[in-house]
């Protein structure tokens, strides 16, 4: 019987690595030991070479805790997830307020801490109602000064007062934090390092009260050092999440790394609450094992896989794919022979041509959905068929991002080959065609794209203009008009953080000085603002256009010609 080219009739070695035991026997072991009382809380550290499972250990540990729902005892299990590699999550703040939208119980003091924080950076009471989930107190309140446009300090001071009537028994008991937000007064960089904390403790009332406690999955734990958006934040760029774990009680952290967790370097005590385990290599015997399930009966072949993949389940399933295309016409232990590195595009040299173009604009944009793949193909003419995709997500390099809707993601070393591979002239072209469908598209659909999808996707296509000419796209108006929606919408700093960066590859570059200086007028930082138009002045950048371009990308005004620039 034909195949499909994209099925996958074997397992991948990536699922078969992480139903190994030791895993789970150590997860299970301290969520027991949490629901029986035994420790308050624990944290354990999943750490490994990019590759390895980290990710599809993590959601297989979360899978196990969806099908057992409560522990002995009675009590029920609460899962929280946050990827630290996804753009929407950009500070701190954005992580924890990831987390607490995930909560289906009231978290009063990092609401009333949040509110504060948010009015003090700008957001208007609808943008506040925007942030904070439906089921928290703050909802009603701030409808109740909803006329406001932006929250003055009176109506701060007047939510505090509001919030301390309606729940009183909390902020009785905790008036030592309240007091302590209240004492950092306009500060917001204060009021965001006690976030972690308040959470905290939420978390702890909220395990309590209703019978049950949480577990915290945090995954791609090493993207807080890489992303520069951290650590210009913070000089300890984890310190947030330190906090929240020695704040929350009967609470187990999972957290998956690529390095291990250096905590206790500064403090010896963090090795009773750390428990670090890594995740490696598979063993020969078990590369072999898994080879022969596949089957791979030729042993000179099983043994070039197992030494070129060195026993990552990443590139055992890449060899796997690459012997399986190939079995038919002729294939020998010598064709597996190759530096690991050179796994990845020797997977792609056995692509058709057209499996290579999608795998590698799938690759470009790292994030991706079924309707995204849809204008990919069609953006791109490539023949296959949309009742294909649920057959290319299977590739064990194709991850679903947990906690949304159909949503995948590229493997990272996969993603990182493919967009630091050096480009042609072709490639580039290739990437202009997918960056003018994609932010048409997104732009297009603004209204109806949710916003956490749109934070993925966003951030991801934008990307591409570090790599491209830009006096070569002409979608200047369409990624303007879509990233001062997103400001306006209260996500100025997605915005700023990807138009720095882009910036700093096109300083010459109009649009993007103008998205970075938005960001700035909307941070109402006038120090930096200051500097940058400083700066900028001797690069043909006008300042004065500013607010005419912000009104003609909003209809209030017309552009003449149509063109900005």
């Amino acid at each position: 019987m034909p195949e499909s080219r994209f099925s996958r009739k074997t397992e991948n070695a990536i699922k078969k690595f992480t139903d190994r035991i030791e895993p789970f026997k150590v997860f299970n072991q301290w969520l027991d030991a949490i629901g029986d009382g035994k420790i308050g809380r624990k944290a354990i550290v999943y750490y490994g070479v990019g590759g390895i499972g980290k990710t599809r250990l993590i959601s297989e540990l979360m899978a196990t805790v969806d099908r057992r729902k409560r522990i002995p005892g009675g009590l029920t299990i609460n899962v929280l997830f946050a990827g630290m590699d996804i753009h929407e999550y950009n500070s701190p703040a954005a992580v924890l307020l990831g987390l607490r939208k995930q909560i289906k119980f009231p978290c009063v003091l990092f609401d009333y801490g949040m509110v504060k924080y948010l009015s003090l950076i700008g957001k208007t009471t609808d943008q506040i109602r925007e942030f904070i989930p439906k089921n928290s107190v703050m909802w009603d309140i701030i409808g109740d000064i909803l006329e406001a446009v932006h929250i003055p300090v009176a109506l701060v001071d007047k939510i505090a007062i509001m919030l301390r009537e309606r729940s009183s028994k909390q902020f009785k008991e905790y008036h030592d934090e309240i007091d302590a937000v209240d004492a950092c007064a306009r500060n917001p960089k204060e009021i965001s390092d006690r976030l972690s904390h308040l959470l905290g403790i939420d978390i702890s009332i909220a395990s309590h009260n209703k019978n049950s406690i949480f577990a915290i999955f945090l995954d791609s734990y090493e993207s807080v050092y890489k992303r520069q958006d951290f650590a210009s934040l913070n000089s300890i760029p984890d310190e947030f999440i330190q906090e929240m774990v020695l704040s929350a009680d009967r609470t187990l952290f999972i957290i998956g790394s690529r390095e291990y967790i250096k905590w206790e370097q500064e403090d010896p005590s963090w090795n009773e609450i750390l428990d670090q385990h890594i995740l490696d290599y598979l063993s020969y015997d078990d590369s072999d094992y898994f080879l022969k399930s596949v089957p791979v009966e030729d042993e000179a072949i099983r043994k070039s896989i197992i030494e070129s993949s060195k026993g990552l389940p990443l590139y055992l399933d890449l060899c796997v794919e690459i012997y399986l295309r190939n079995k038919e016409i002729g294939i020998s232990g010598y064709d597996f022979i190759m530096p690991t590195s050179e796994i990845i595009p020797r997977f792609l040299s056995h692509l058709s041509s057209d499996e290579r173009t999608l795998f590698t604009a799938l690759s470009y944009i790292h994030f991706f959905d079924f309707n995204i793949f849809e204008v990919l193909v069609k953006k791109l003419n490539i023949p296959f068929a949309l009742s294909n995709f649920e057959e290319i997500t299977d590739h064990s390099f194709v991850l679903r991002v947990e906690n949304t809707e159909g949503i995948y993601k590229i493997h990272d070393n996969f993603y990182d080959y493919v967009i630091n591979n050096p480009l042609s002239k072709s490639k580039i072209a290739v990437m202009d065609r997918i960056f003018s469908g994609m932010i048409r598209y997104l732009n297009d659909n603004k209204k109806s794209i949710p916003f956490d999808s749109m934070l993925l996707f966003y951030p991801n296509i934008m990307n591409l203009l570090l790599y491209m000419p830009l006096q070569n796209i002409d979608m200047g108006e369409k990624f303007l008009e879509l990233s001062i929606f997103l400001i306006d919408g209260g996500y100025w700093n997605v915005v700023g953080n990807i138009s720095g960066r882009i910036m700093n590859a096109h300083p010459d570059d109009q649009r993007i000085q103008f998205l970075y200086a938005a960001y700035l007028r909307k941070t109402g930082n006038a120090t930096e603002e200051q500097r940058f138009t400083d700066e900028y002045s001797n690069r043909r950048w006008i300042i004065w256009p500013l607010q005419r371009l912000y009104f003609i990308l909003q209809g209030r005004c017309t552009a003449g010609d149509g063109k900005i620039f």
